[in-house]
């Protein structure tokens, strides 16, 4: 499952586009589709209408999906709460389901909550640690382009262009989900040319929401990279015949794995599993402590709600009465070595 959340403007609605595909080489019987939003959005409506829906919590019943079939959900939401700047996240899952390979079983994805600002951009994600963004030397990277038509007349046709990096692998780039159909070519000095022909995408003024478009992929660095190596990613984006708009430049630097790190990063330094929660939940680290970690779980607003002492390598812990919900794990005193929780 991938997931990808649109622009969230100050008195726009927002998209959460969400794609479930089968992989395997069985037919999956109706899956179950649950996606968490955050508590700063309000639910407006989606296509198809979810089966049930309780507070942010909504899930559809899908039919029977053989092998290679793709169901997209669209859901529109709005901003009800929060400051400019402010990150709204969403979470999708496919709970319940046995596959072979679990991993792929859930998505999230962010949004930052902003006003009067270019709509074309690039996100990355994971976004990393610090100032220079640092991640371990084996992360792979999720881009997002997002593109607008704020003209004032029907674009036909969207070109981007992004010149992927010489320390990514152009083997590994795997193309997630758009907004459009498209095609891509590769162009010499590694360019990334993305099509999106007869597009037909509608200015803002005359459709907010229909004037958006993205896409997203992902892809891997290079082996045997040098701790340090800095990555620097952004793209054009061509509006027919219109000079290019020049995106933000996304960077982050790989960094030689450290525990600090590692908890920032989600990696196994630092686990909570099951994810999403019912009610009881095990917090794992890679090793027995030498001494008790205290790690406490906050809420969006960064409000500590709860702290739990842990001396050994797994330990087992009840919800209480914490409500449904998106959290944050985090080890007292590092602000950084946080990983998203889901209360379900």
């Amino acid at each position: 499952v991938e997931s990808q959340m649109g622009m969230t403007r100050c008195s726009w609605a927002s998209r959460i586009s969400i794609q479930v595909k089968n992989q395997g080489s069985a037919t999956i019987s109706m899956p179950s589709v649950q996606l968490i939003i955050d508590p700063g959005l309000s639910f407006d409506y989606a296509n198809p209408s979810p089966s049930q829906q309780n507070g942010d919590t909504l899930i559809w019943q899908l039919m029977d999906m053989i092998p290679t079939d793709i169901e997209t959900i669209e859901v529109f939401t709005s901003a009800i709460a929060g400051a400019i700047g402010d990150t709204f996240f969403a979470e999708v899952s496919l709970p319940g389901l046995n596959d072979s390979n679990t991993e792929n079983n859930q998505s999230s994805c962010y949004s930052l909550f902003i006003c009067s600002f270019d709509p074309n951009d690039k996100l990355a994600v994971p976004i990393g640690k610090g100032e220079n963004n640092e991640i371990p030397l084996d992360q792979e990277l999720t881009y997002t382009i997002r593109f607008q038509n704020t003209g004032n007349d029907t674009a036909f046709q969207v070109v981007l262009l992004d010149t992927v990096d010489h320390h990514f692998s152009l083997e590994s780039l795997y193309f997630l989900s758009s907004s459009h159909t498209f095609e891509p070519y590769f162009l010499p000095g590694r360019t990334l040319k993305l099509v999106f022909d007869n597009i037909l995408l509608p200015d803002s003024a005359t459709n907010p929401l229909g004037s958006q478009g993205y896409i997203q992929y992902r892809i891997s660095p290079n082996p045997n990279l040098l701790s340090g190596t800095q990555v620097n990613n952004r793209a054009a984006i061509f509006f027919d015949t219109n000079e290019p708009i020049i995106t933000n430049t996304v960077s982050h630097t790989y960094q030689a794995n450290n525990t600090s790190l590692e908890a920032s990063m989600g990696t196994n330094y630092l686990r909570i599993y099951p994810n999403p929660v019912s009610d009881q939940f095990q917090i794992e680290l890679a090793s027995q402590p030498q001494r008790p970690i205290e790690v406490q779980l906050m809420d969006i607003q960064g409000r500590s709600l709860a702290r739990w002492s842990i001396s050994q390598q797994s330990s087992t812990f009840n919800r209480q009465h914490i409500p449904a919900g998106i959290y944050f794990l985090q080890i007292v005193g590092d602000d950084h070595s946080t990983q998203k929780v889901i209360f379900k």
